[in-house]
């Protein structure tokens, strides 16, 4: 498997190649490129605090089917999250020109208080919906760096056999993502909250858990899926790899 440093420096390579064929987004693009930098560099801060890199896999949640972490065991520093917070403040202000008019951050508590009800709502953290909200999507993004932290802690430990659920073993989140693997045809899930990614069943919503009424959509190239489900009216993004 790659290493985590390689990822990163593949992720951004796409990045700029992106921006280079798609002129017409690369302010967006942009954006996510010094977004993912603040990010890192904010992580790598946190490693610098080994009372706060997480804790051992719990074996009985795993066995119960509840998420390694509550929002209180991401164990987050309050002066350290406005931190962060103030500079992807300072990010969507620059790259977004409709936020600079928006009014200031609230206070400690409160933007703690919109983080947490972001993790416990189990939904990405930056929705489509959110950049109506300055303090909910500074909040979102202040949050990945925890995340991250908390799956790099246990993810290793979980084995593909152990957890088949529709939601993130690490954070509980919903799945964003899916991709059916090369050589077994594996469905995997991905929670972009975390990066988490964890075994799921070939057939059925990864929602609501019903099989009967799932279909899915191939895209032109073949690449792509479009899994819909008429009960609970969801969709997944899937790559057929």
């Amino acid at each position: 498997p790659m290493s985590e440093g390689a990822c990163h420096q593949l992720f951004l390579t796409s990045l700029r190649e992106a921006q280079a064929r798609h002129p017409d987004l690369a302010e967006l693009l942009l954006f996510y490129e010094e977004l993912f930098l603040t990010q890192e560099a904010f992580m790598a801060g946190l490693a610098m605090h080994p009372d706060r890199t997480g804790r051992e896999l719990d074996s009985l949640r795993l066995s119960e089917g509840m998420p390694q972490f509550t929002f209180e065991e991401l164990l987050i520093d309050g002066e350290d999250f406005m931190r962060l917070s103030r500079l992807m403040a300072a990010l969507i202000i620059k790259h977004m020109a409709h936020a600079a008019d928006r009014e200031d951050l609230p206070a400690d508590e409160a933007l703690l208080q919109t983080a947490q009800a972001i993790f416990e709502s189990r939904n990405p953290l930056v929705s489509a919906d959110t950049p109506k909200d300055l303090a909910a999507l500074v909040a979102g993004f202040s949050l990945a760096p925890y995340l991250q932290r908390a799956r790099n802690a246990v993810i290793a430990r979980i084995s593909r056999d152990v957890w088949q659920r529709p939601y993130c073993p690490v954070c509980g989140g919903k799945p964003s993502f899916a991709a059916l693997e090369q050589e077994s045809g594996t469905r995997i899930l991905l929670c972009s909250r975390c990066s988490a990614e964890w075994a799921y069943a070939r057939f059925g919503c990864a929602f609501c858990e019903i099989s009967d009424e799932q279909v899915y959509y191939p895209g032109v190239d073949g690449l792509y899926r479009l899994y819909t489900c008429d009960v609970c009216k969801r969709y997944l993004k899937t790559v057929d790899c």
